[in-house]
């Protein structure tokens, strides 16, 4: 691999994502986007593992937790909420 290689994609988004990041660990990605819902990857098996839906309208951020286990996201309708996202 050298620098600048294009390595994967991450599908599964129907609409813009707004932020996404990795972990503490670089395990595991978070993604949120204008389609209402924020998705965990699994960044070595590059596949998603959760898909986070009951939030209403765009998700605009995600933040891990230090110990990777939560995400905090922001949404459209002024929400900020806490999930528990497992190791």
């Amino acid at each position: 691999v050298n620098n600048g290689d294009y390595l994967y994609g991450l599908l599964g988004h129907t609409d813009n994502i707004n932020y996404i990041q990795w972990n503490s660990s670089g395990t595991r990605i978070a993604s949120s986007s204008m389609d209402s819902t924020t998705k965990i990857w699994d960044a070595i098996g590059q596949r998603n593992t959760l898909t986070l839906k009951k939030q209403n309208g765009s998700v605009f951020t995600v933040e891990w937790n230090n110990d990777g286990t939560k995400v905090l996201t922001t949404c459209m309708d002024n929400t900020a909420k806490i999930w528990y996202v497992g190791k």
